[in-house]
């Protein structure tokens, strides 16, 4: 019974148009499978027995499979067909910051069908401006109507949301400078992205209070914030 239900199932591909219906001539976006080392498949789908019935499914997209278009070349299968070589992804017009780190800029290139367009970061996505050679120039802002607003030019809420905890994968620093500190915040790079942390509250870390008195114009850092008294008050 399973051997006349397999040979009804192959004489029924066969009789179909094998490049419309195995094959897909665009390109898919790029897809990461721990699949990609197997040896390539011969179709993007699999059959196996349900009981009496048999069924089929997908391999894995991202899968190896043999790509017959003008030569056999090893493709990639994508939602059940086999594609040739996948193609970037597109990035949507969402106004997202989806890259890891923060945005270095508040204008970015989204993607529909075939056509790029420059579109801003929706308000209040934090940024961090850095110049041509990809260093830094300044401390962190908010995106506002596709301008990143400066560092000194935010309100204490302000601050805090150019700084999100997400964003905060910097190790606490000391402050080994003379200077006082203009922001309890500093930056970092990992992995090409930039990152920020907090300088420590050691009696080292000085910082100019956002309201100063005459009686006491600077403090110390604390978690991001100065406050009057060093090692967070304790």
């Amino acid at each position: 019974m399973k051997l006349v239900g397999l040979i009804a199932l192959l004489l029924l591909v066969l009789t179909e148009n094998i490049v419309d219906t195995q094959y897909s001539v665009e390109p898919p976006p790029m897809v990461y499978s721990s699949t990609v080392y197997q040896a390539p498949k011969s179709f993007c789908y699999y059959l196996y027995w349900d009981g009496w019935r048999l069924r089929s499914a997908y391999y894995e997209d991202g899968t190896p499979c043999w790509y017959f278009h003008w030569g056999r070349k090893v493709g990639q299968c994508f939602h059940g067909k086999c594609a040739r070589q996948p193609v970037k992804p597109q990035i949507p017009c969402d106004g997202i910051h989806h890259a890891p780190g923060y945005a270095t800029s508040c204008m970015y290139t989204c993607t529909i069908g075939n056509q790029n367009i420059d579109m801003p970061y929706k308000n209040q996505t934090p940024c961090l401006p850095v110049d041509e050679s990809g260093r830094r120039v300044g401390g962190a802002g908010i995106c506002v109507g596709g301008n990143c607003k400066p560092s000194y030019d935010l309100t204490s809420e302000e601050e805090k949301v150019a700084h999100p905890e997400d964003l905060r994968q910097c190790p606490d620093k000391e402050h080994t400078g003379r200077n006082i500190l203009t922001s309890c915040y500093y930056y970092c790079q990992r992995n090409g992205s930039w990152y920020t942390g907090h300088y420590d509250s050691q009696p080292t870390s000085g910082c100019d209070l956002r309201n100063p008195t005459p009686q006491q114009p600077l403090g110390w850092c604390c978690q991001g914030d100065c406050i009057k008294k060093h090692n967070c008050g304790r």
